[in-house]
């Protein structure tokens, strides 16, 4: 909660829940919650509130000039309410459990990764060790057959 204090003031949390409320007569937009980066989302009727589901939209915290697609920037949780594959909101406590999952996951990945790699490390000095080791006695046998030819030689 405490990256939210530092994105969004409270006094933008408290008018946040004001505007969450659908008690209020008239009001056709609603806020729905934000992320921990500070953007908002919303859902609105534009004829009122009826049978059809509602509009869902999100607007930027900081909007960027000449970016099209924010898509890949926004949190999965909201990409999927946004969608109408989610029926609620998620909240900012299971946006910061999936972030700290991530970063688990990926330390995890991390060390798997340099594992494989010690693996293949290992693996490759023992093939290197073998090969040495062929031409060692590549090396020694070849020895033998020039001392027999040079004993036969030297005999004969």
């Amino acid at each position: 909660m405490d990256r939210i204090n530092k994105v969004v003031p409270i006094w933008r949390r408290v008018w946040y829940s004001w505007k969450s409320l659908e008690s209020v007569p008239f009001r056709k937009q609603f806020f729905a919650g934000y992320d921990l980066k500070g953007n908002t989302y919303w859902e609105f009727y534009p004829r009122g509130k009826g049978p059809e589901k509602p509009r869902r939209i999100w607007h930027p915290y900081k909007s960027e000039e000449f970016v099209f697609d924010y898509f890949d920037k926004l949190p999965i949780q909201w990409l999927q309410w946004l969608r109408y594959s989610r029926y609620k909101a998620p909240t900012v406590q299971e946006l910061v459990d999936d972030e700290r999952r991530l970063e688990k996951l990926q330390k995890v990945v991390k060390l798997k990764g340099e594992q494989m790699e010690y693996k293949k490390n290992l693996s490759d000095n023992k093939m290197v060790e073998n090969m040495y080791k062929e031409i060692q006695k590549m090396e020694g046998e070849k020895a033998t057959r020039k001392q027999k030819e040079h004993e036969k030689t030297s005999s004969a």
